[in-house]
């Protein structure tokens, strides 16, 4: 549940020792990040949850930026009292081509809102292929400048037979804004995984979308999966480092002190 980003409320009063009193969040949404695979000409309803976990009522307004045409809100404003829940409901109206659509809902309440981050993968209600992209789990943050490692895995259904296909791959920010191209043609039988790098120096700290269109004589599949960049930080290698050199530097001024109390003692021992 992703919450209003409000700072928890700090030690809680009486004698109890320094200990911290947890408060909830103004309000929640239950997802952070909402993604769907559509075909062509379909129409799909869905939902995301909202608490107002604030001690009186609140009034709510959502607002979609981007894929307005897309993304389909029943209600854009609403109130909730204390303590109510309301699943927000809304329809998923596939746009007439294929491709992968961001953009974000925003809820909203007096000066907090949170942003739910969408993707729409559209494809062609029937496909030869199933396809799958898959970030590791370690890479779905990265910092600044790192390589992002992706697998693609791609199953050819019904007859297995060679196919010549066109693999599309895309970055895009949930703006909208494709930032990043790049196609090759492969064969393939029955069925083929592919590990993938993408150079992110050229990327600002932000979230992201990493797609992949495969694209064929008789239709197109899609997949998709988010990451995030991250300022650039100090790692664990650079804190070994860095503390291994620290161990070097004292290690020198110790024996440096020592050569000093050394030749000191001789000096006084001459002078007897």
């Amino acid at each position: 549940t992703i919450s209003s980003g409000e700072t928890p409320g700090g030690p809680g009063g009486g004698g109890g020792g320094g200990a911290v009193t947890p408060v909830l969040p103004q309000f929640e949404v239950s997802t952070y990040s909402y993604q769907k695979t559509i075909s062509l000409g379909k129409i799909e309803s869905d939902a995301i949850r909202i608490n107002n976990n604030a001690p009186e009522e609140k009034t709510f307004t959502i607002s979609v930026e981007t894929i307005e045409d897309i993304i389909n809100i029943d209600e854009d404003s609403f109130s909730l009292a204390a303590g109510e829940s309301k699943e927000l409901k809304f329809r998923v109206i596939a746009p007439l081509d294929t491709g992968i659509y961001t953009g974000k809902i925003i809820v909203s309440s007096g000066a907090t809102s949170i942003e739910v981050l969408v993707t729409i993968n559209v494809k062609t209600e029937k496909s030869l292929f199933d396809i799958t992209l898959l970030i590791p789990k370690d890479m779905k943050v990265l910092s600044a400048g790192k390589i992002l490692i992706s697998q693609i895995n791609l199953l050819q259904m019904g007859v297995k037979e060679e196919i010549d296909v066109t693999m599309n791959y895309l970055i895009k920010d949930f703006e909208g804004n494709l930032l990043f191209s790049e196609s090759e043609t492969l064969a393939v039988t029955d069925q083929k995984s592919l590990t993938k790098e993408f150079h992110t120096e050229q990327f600002a700290p932000g979230d992201y979308v990493l797609g992949v269109e495969l694209v064929y004589a008789d239709g197109v599949a899609v997949a998709s999966s988010q990451f995030k960049i991250e300022e650039k930080g100090i790692g664990k290698k650079d804190v070994i480092l860095a503390s291994l050199a620290l161990v070097v530097i004292f290690v020198f001024i110790m024996i440096a002190l020592a050569i000093r109390s050394h030749k000191k003692m001789i000096k006084k021992l001459k002078r007897k």
